[in-house]
């Protein structure tokens, strides 16, 4: 008779025991990727015209600063006196990447691009980040620069 109530009793804790329930361990979530980022910088960081007229050059580069460096980024500038005009060879590219800027002041209307020092802002935009850089441009007559 025993026996019968202890094999009872196993049986009705093991019932117990499958019904009780267990808190399922937490799957391990996969590795993050870093999100995307860049730098942005210039060089020369000052660059002089010698007349109004000259073409100046300066080269524009974008470092990944992560491993995830798959967004294309996108250059512009901002800045520049009445008609100069400029271009980025290229002008958007994955980073790492280097860019030629290519500044030309230009004639707007009779007057040519005023003698002047201009702070140009360089920015740098894609995958939801921007970044800046300034460059300073001087512009001068030959004759201020003896």
């Amino acid at each position: 008779m025993q026996l019968r109530y202890f094999i009872a009793l196993c049986g009705l804790v093991i019932a117990i025991a499958a019904a009780i329930p267990y808190p399922t361990p937490p799957t391990p979530s996969p590795p993050s990727t870093p999100e995307f980022d860049f730098a942005i910088s210039v060089s020369p960081s000052e660059i002089e015209c010698l007349s109004r007229f000259d073409v100046v050059n300066g080269m524009v580069t974008v470092s990944a600063q992560s491993i995830n460096s798959t967004q294309p980024v996108s250059l512009t500038l901002s800045g520049l006196p009445g008609a100069t005009v400029y271009s980025f060879e290229p002008e958007t590219g994955v980073p790492p990447f280097t860019s030629k800027l290519r500044i030309e002041p230009r004639y707007s209307g009779w007057e040519p691009t005023p003698v002047s020092i201009y702070i140009l802002v360089i920015t740098g935009s894609g995958g939801g980040r921007t970044h800046s850089t300034t460059l300073t441009l001087t512009i001068k007559l030959a004759a201020e620069s003896a």
